[in-house]
């Protein structure tokens, strides 16, 4: 097998052996000490094999590496077996009651594949706080302590399995792996609610990085863009007066929307309706208007709203990284969100604004209601799953749908009903605001259709509708001054400048790594304290350029992630070009685009 992990596997083996000449000779905090090298190399091994997507298979290889597999296997067993043993000659109660059985019900207790920084451990039932230290010491990360107590960066303790989404969210949890659970006994062994909760938690953050990783570029170049415009618009903040008591209604393009659309119609003066700009076409054809649209995408589908007339609406809530042919829409107002942490100076000149979540936009204009104090919030043509075979109404109606990649969640009218995984975790997303925010908001499903939505009422749109509901105040937004926007003009000038500034020093010191590090051949170099003084540097910069950090994320974070995995000094220094490069090619091309946009700004002074 060409590429197979030779050197990997020889230490592997090596430490194995090591392993089993302690644990034979009864040395248990030798044996532990190699146990845990063990564990990362085997982690090593592991992904190396996943990077080269191939898996062991003796049939394969040479007759070299399958004695070097034979081998391996040969002193694991004998591992395994002593491990077994050593639990078998204690109780639980036994292992818990002294500093040493504790560490012995960890030697026990971890996988032997194992990653310290990225895997995670999950403790429930009576076990003692100095569990959670003995994991620290070995260099434990990540772990969850089902009970009170006071969290830290590497440990996070919650009352209940709802507690989990805000810690795992403090982690970069991207990466979480593998998961393990140990309890104080069976009967304590983490509930199936919990395991569950972060094992979706785990899978919404994987959904939510691939949506960031795949848009990033895009995002970027589009805010970049859209910067013009932006200095003509409204901060989103502006729009509380005009939602706060308001029964909110949001309307998404899902396929049960032809059901009770044409209620919408009708509705109260005090409802105030925000549609998803997808579901533009389906209202226009039955003659609803509503008062904003709301657009979160950095892609062009501006074509949906070629049947509306957007001068006659309220305005468009618009994120300040979609794209510009939005912005050429003749709405009388725009009201600005960040879709992304790289303001390029947008802060400062129509205020902090929003961050909206990228995932759904349904998901971002509920979130907006509810944190603007909406008194009721309505759910329309919010599917989230596969009607009638479709689970796009109106505008995309041919869209194939593959059925290998589905799955059953509960639906609106007690039946199972066919979902995509994306959108299981906008429905976990949509259930997480209803634990923070039902008791302040009145929340309401009445899509007629499409899945259920827990912490929801599941009512008919008709019977919604007459609900009462507190009457907001009017809202109209004063027009933005020119001598405002010539000011604002020149603040965004002086912070692209700040970051074009930035940028070119990322640039040099990036080219100065790559030269540096192709002049160090050993860790024994002179120049690798130069070397690390400059790396140094360069995180500096990139830290002072969130703008860098999320355009080139998807490569950096990949190769970081895969520099920490790596052991050997060439590949390091292979994965350490890699990065500089990245880092070159994204900075340059930065300071192109921001180039162009401080000529194009200009003009506005």
């Amino acid at each position: 097998m060409r590429n197979f992990p030779v050197k990997l596997g020889q230490e592997l083996l090596k430490k194995s052996n090591a392993c089993v000449e302690f644990a034979s000779a009864g040395s248990v905090s030798e044996a532990r000490d190699l146990l845990n090298e063990l564990r990362f190399i085997r982690h090593l091994f592991a992904a190396e094999l996943e990077n080269e997507q191939r898996n062991i298979d003796l049939q394969e290889i040479d007759e070299e590496c399958k004695t070097l597999i034979v081998s391996i296997n040969r002193s694991l067993d004998i591992l395994k077996n002593w491990l077994s043993s050593i639990r078998t000659s204690f109780s639980i109660d036994e292992l818990l009651a002294t500093p040493e059985g504790m560490e012995i019900l960890l030697d026990v207790s971890l996988p032997l594949t194992w990653s310290w920084e990225e895997d995670l451990v999950l403790l429930s039932g009576d076990l003692p706080d100095q569990i959670a230290n003995a994991l620290i010491s070995r260099g434990q990360k990540k772990s969850i302590f089902l009970k009170s107590g006071q969290s830290t960066e590497q440990i996070k303790y919650i009352a209940a399995p709802s507690d989990a989404y805000h810690s795992l969210s403090e982690w970069n949890t991207d990466y979480i792996g593998r998961s393990i659970y140990i309890a104080s006994s069976p009967e304590e062994a983490p509930p199936k609610e919990l395991v569950e909760e972060i094992s979706q938690i785990i899978q919404d953050f994987r959904i939510a990085q691939n949506t960031r990783s795949h848009f990033a570029r895009t995002w970027v170049s589009q805010q970049l863009q859209s910067l013009n415009f932006v200095i003509r618009s409204h901060s989103i903040s502006a729009l509380e007066p005009a939602i706060r008591g308001k029964h909110c209604i949001v309307v998404s393009p899902g396929p049960s929307l032809e059901k009770n659309i044409a209620l919408l119609r009708n509705r109260d003066d005090g409802q105030l309706l925000i549609a998803v700009a997808q579901a533009a076409p389906a209202l226009a054809k039955h003659s609803v208007e509503p008062d904003y649209i709301i657009v979160m995408d950095p892609i062009n589908y501006s074509w949906v709203l070629d049947n509306t007339d957007c001068s006659k609406l309220k305005g468009v809530i618009i994120g300040d990284a979609c794209h510009t042919s939005f912005f050429e829409k003749n709405f009388p107002h725009f009201f600005i969100f960040h879709n992304i942490r790289a303001s390029f100076g947008v802060d400062e000149i129509i205020g902090s604004g929003m961050l909206l979540p990228g995932g759904s936009v349904s998901v971002g204009a509920a979130l907006l209601c509810l944190i603007f104090e909406a008194s009721h919030l309505t759910l329309v043509g919010q599917d989230l799953a596969i009607s009638e075979g479709r689970y796009y109404g109106g505008y995309d109606e041919g869209t194939d749908i593959p059925q290998r990649s589905m799955i059953s969640v509960p639906g609106y009218y007690g039946t199972q009903v066919k979902t995509k995984p994306d959108y299981a975790s906008f429905i976990r997303e949509f259930e997480r605001l209803a634990l923070l925010y039902s008791t302040k908001t009145r929340l309401t499903n009445s899509t007629e259709g499409g899945a259920f939505i827990d912490g929801f009422e599941h009512t008919p749109l008709a019977a919604a509708l007459r609900m009462p509901s507190k009457r907001g105040t009017s809202f109209t937004p004063k027009p933005i001054a020119e001598g405002e926007i010539s000011l604002r003009s020149k603040t965004l000038f002086k912070a692209l400048q700040a970051e074009r500034d930035i940028l070119s020093d990322t640039y040099k010191n990036a080219s100065e790594c790559l030269k540096l590090i192709n002049k160090v051949d050993s860790l024994g170099n002179p120049k690798t304290k130069v070397l690390q003084r400059k790396e140094k540097q360069l995180s500096l910069l990139t830290d002072k350029s969130p703008t860098l950090q999320v355009f080139c994320q998807l490569e950096v974070s990949s190769t970081l992630r895969q520099i920490k995995n790596t052991r050997s000094f060439q590949d390091n220094k292979q994965l350490s070009v890699k990065l500089y490069t990245s880092l070159m090619q994204a900075s340059n091309r930065l300071r192109r685009e921001i180039s162009t946009q401080l000529e194009s700004i200009k003009k506005s002074f």
